[in-house]
């Protein structure tokens, strides 16, 4: 009787053991590594890159890289290259998503190989569609599966919406043109009606005013920042 019992014991034993073995076999898949997301921007992207990092810190899918210069843009590429900044972050870091909010410096004119190319003209929005191709072009061939591309919101200066509005135009178009490009409109988010600047917003749940603009009319605010890095979570996830 003992015998029978201590193999009874040794039998439920091997299947509790082997059971363990199979379910840790099958929970494996449902781990993934970290996915490296590159934030990078201008001075719009300052706030909304803490915040995006902050959301990943606690992320088990998700790991940001930053990369912010203020007071840059497109337009400057002989200040501040965007183009060699991104290539040697994406070399660098890997990473499958990207997420750009960049443009708002991006007013003046452009130097190009074949001299300045004025606000406002048809050679400058050519130009301006080349280089926001260009960085489109150096993300996916550094792996990038997923630009999330944000849109600039409304300004407050009457000069300065005219270009953004230019500006946005040819962003939707480039990320129309690619499969792995999302335009994020931030009108839509941060504007009561789209192509008017609006300081506070209308919280859809409490039907309360939501202050999310800074004082200078071009920024987002804490507040602005971190509802659009939800936004941008969600599509990320």
């Amino acid at each position: 009787m003992k015998n029978s019992m201590t193999m009874i014991f040794r039998s439920l034993t091997g299947f509790l053991l082997a059971a363990l073995v199979l379910a840790s076999i099958g929970a494996a898949p449902s781990l993934m590594a970290e996915d490296n997301v590159l934030i990078f921007g201008d001075s719009l992207m300052k706030l909304v890159s803490r915040s995006l990092e902050k959301r990943m810190d606690s992320d088990s899918q998700l790991s940001g890289v930053s990369v912010v210069s203020i007071g840059s843009g497109l337009a400057r590429l002989d200040l501040f290259d965007w183009e060699q900044k991104i290539g040697q972050a994406v070399a660098a870091s890997k990473p499958k998503h990207a997420v750009v909010m960049i443009g708002a410096n991006d007013n003046q004119p452009m130097m190009t190989a074949g001299g300045t190319v004025q606000l406002g003209t048809s050679e400058w929005l050519r130009e301006y569609e080349r280089r926001v191709g260009s960085m489109i072009e150096i993300l996916r061939k550094g792996g990038v599966d997923k630009v999330i591309w944000i849109g600039l919101p409304d300004m407050r200066d009457a000069a300065l919406q005219t270009e953004v509005q230019r500006i946005n135009e040819i962003i939707k178009k480039k990320a129309a043109a690619s499969a792995a490009v999302e335009y994020l409109d931030a009108t839509k988010l941060f504007s009561t009606s789209p192509g008017k600047f609006s300081q506070y917003i209308i919280d859809k749940k409490t039907a309360m005013p939501v202050h999310v603009r800074a004082g200078d009319g071009v920024h987002l605010n804490r507040t602005g920042a971190e509802m659009l890095a939800d936004v941008v979570m969600e599509k990320l996830r």
